[in-house]
């Protein structure tokens, strides 16, 4: 009989107990989850994922297969390396010329004549209230900007290197 009263009396002890700490636990276990997930979020998805991501969009432009480089492969891609002015030379015919030319119509019908293109291919004019973003020219050669200005004055652009900007004009 006294054994009965005590297994009564710890399993009531214990219903009390879960039931004073069972919520504590749980505020324990929401708090934690709380601050693992944003962290571990970061980390996987933010920090790593776009790594592995970008390392597979690599491997598919350059035709790698996922297994890895062979030796062979690795010197055809220093073979078929194209010069850089043919490359700034492909980039303006494909993408740039054009929006260039949009950049710059659209800068025309709002009565400016001119703008200035940083290294990293965004193109600004000049306000009363100061310099405002035009447009942006995606995957610009900004390190090769002689090769663009040179490209620009063939097709009849004022087009001149200042510093670290290109310089454009139009109704000159």
């Amino acid at each position: 009989m006294k054994k009965k009263i005590m297994i009564v009396g710890i399993c009531f002890f214990g219903m009390i107990l879960l039931h004073i700490s069972f919520p504590l636990l749980l505020g324990v276990l929401v708090n934690v989850l709380s601050v693992a997930v944003p962290l571990l979020f970061y980390h996987f998805v933010i920090r790593e994922g776009w790594r592995i991501r970008l390392d597979r969009k690599k491997e598919k432009a350059e035709g790698v297969p996922e297994g890895g480089e062979n030796e062979s492969d690795v010197e055809t891609e220093e073979e078929v390396q194209v010069p850089p002015d043919d490359m700034v030379t492909a980039w303006y015919l494909d993408s740039g010329k054009a929006r260039i030319r949009k950049i710059i119509s659209e800068q025309k019908q709002r009565g400016y004549s001119e703008c200035w293109i940083r290294t990293d291919g965004i193109c600004n004019v000049r306000t009363e209230k100061g310099y405002r973003r035009a447009g942006c020219l995606p995957n610009y050669p900004g390190a090769l900007v002689q090769h663009v200005e040179q490209l620009l004055r063939i097709d009849g652009w004022a087009a001149e290197q200042q510093g670290k900007y290109l310089h454009i004009m139009w109704n000159v």
